[in-house]
């Protein structure tokens, strides 16, 4: 496009939003109309027109201070600009229906925790706070806790309290003292809540690249991607490489859904600071053959066209769409050099489980693309996979039976696996260990951060298969 229609574009968008009618929400501008602010008590919705015509859309929880939602553009066309604004605006008004605080109050049957429960809504109510309670057994404890943001244990479960941290990482899991339990201390609680949530808000993630280990060429700058569901947000994280792996640009969108066009406006972006990109690659969850994706449970994401060709004959780039756990898998044994073959298991919560297999140096795949794709196998278990999945144990009784079978048909020197409701090795080695010898089960690895993994196989193999 060119830039002169692009910078009135961009002054005709920003006027057009300040016209727009978005209610329960107030409006805030800056002297020179860069920044265009929509705020209630629930979010802070934030529009920031940049040089070059690049458009920032962010929804942030005032209370938790998480990132709800998260887009970058670049001005092309007033009608793809409108239709972004409008799905914000949409995503906005479903902030302010739902609770900002989600809270799970647990014990050992939810019995004694239902009537403290319903006292903390009517405090909540009351003191006009964005909490909302529920209360609920330790048997559904993991699984339920997946869509609340604090978890609270009874004192009777007191004890579990270090494992329930182990398993729910991203969770803020507190212990209510006795005597606050026992005297239905409202008050107490919302103050302990309180003070945990700006703990959390202020504390920051570092991310550590992954280093390279084996001999891997890299001629041009690469554009990876990676594709996720994080809670009720589809997550796209993006990184530009350059030829010695050090990371250029790292960032991430996240919306309800992801469609092409979302993919199409990160690339856009990316060009715009590296137009020397060479390469582009995107790990998406899924079964990837001949370049179409199928089976991905990514709402809006799957395609009747054949990815690849769409992406090439846009950009004129080579572009290499890749499974996300084989992705992981050639992440992972690129950062290393002690072993040839391995295998990369990847248990979702409530999800099917994927591998990614090394032989001798080179990812397996397959007709199809289909190895790796664990949830066809005919496993012996005691309920079905999707209810194992959604506990410790049962993930522990699925993932052991995969790796085993695994073993049996390709006994790989090391095993890795990324599934956050088993938080240590030995309990999956021990379970391993009744149903196969232990001299056969080579060493066992869990890692915690299977996105650097990603990203680093999805840069190795767009630049390497092409």
């Amino acid at each position: 496009m060119d830039d002169f229609l692009s910078d009135i574009y961009t002054i005709l968008f920003a006027k057009w939003i300040l016209l727009q009618e978005v209610p329960d929400f107030e409006t805030k501008v800056n002297e020179d109309y860069t920044e265009i602010h929509f705020y209630n008590k629930h979010a802070d919705i934030e529009i920031v027109f940049n040089p070059l015509n690049i458009i920032e859309f962010k929804a942030t929880n005032t209370q938790s201070g998480e990132i709800e939602y998260y887009l970058h553009f670049q001005m092309k066309t007033l009608n793809h600009a409108i239709k972004l604004f409008k799905e914000l605006t949409h995503y906005m008004k479903h902030i302010g229906e739902s609770p900002t605080i989600k809270i799970l109050l647990c014990c050992s049957g939810g019995l004694t925790t239902s009537y403290f429960a319903m006292k903390m809504n009517e405090a909540s109510k009351l003191m006009s706070l964005p909490y909302v309670t529920e209360a609920s057994g330790y048997n559904n404890l993991y699984y339920v806790a997946q869509d609340y943001d604090v978890v609270l244990l009874a004192p009777q479960i007191s004890y579990l309290h270090a494992k329930a941290c182990d398993i729910l990482k991203d969770k803020i899991v507190l212990n209510v003292p006795p005597e606050v339990f026992a005297k239905y201390d409202v008050k107490a609680v919302f103050t302990l809540v309180k003070e945990s949530l700006e703990i959390k808000k202020n504390q920051s993630e570092q991310k550590i690249p992954l280093p390279v280990m084996l001999d891997v060429e890299i001629k041009h700058k690469t554009l990876a991607l990676s594709i996720f569901r994080n809670k009720q947000s589809i997550h796209v994280a993006y990184r530009v490489y350059d030829k010695n792996q050090e990371i250029l640009l790292d960032n991430e969108v996240i919306k309800p859904i992801v469609n092409l066009q979302d993919i199409c406006d990160i690339i856009d972006i990316a060009r715009l600071h590296y137009p020397r990109i060479r390469y582009i690659g995107i790990a998406t969850p899924g079964i990837i053959d001949d370049g179409y994706v199928s089976s991905t449970s990514l709402v809006g994401w799957e395609t009747p066209e054949r990815l690849e060709d769409v992406l090439t004959e846009r950009y004129h780039l080579p572009v290499c769409i890749c499974n996300d756990v084989n992705a992981a898998a050639v992440g992972y044994y690129s950062s290393q050099d002690q072993v040839s073959s391995l295998a990369f298991l990847f248990q979702p919560v409530h999800a099917i489980s994927g591998a990614g297999i090394i032989v001798d140096n080179c990812l397996l795949h397959g007709m199809h693309n289909l190895v790796g794709e664990v949830q066809f196998l005919p496993l012996d278990l005691t309920e079905d996979k999707m209810t194992l999945s959604m506990s410790p144990e049962g993930c522990i009784e699925v993932v052991a039976r995969y790796l085993v079978s695994i073993i049996s048909l390709l006994s790989p020197e090391e095993l890795v696996f990324y599934c956050d409701f088993i938080p240590h090795v030995l309990p999956l080695y021990e379970e391993m260990a009744t149903l196969i010898p232990k001299k056969y089960i080579p060493p066992i690895t869990k890692v915690d951060n299977m996105q650097e993994y990603i990203l680093l196989g999805t840069m190795i193999l767009s630049t390497t298969q092409n």
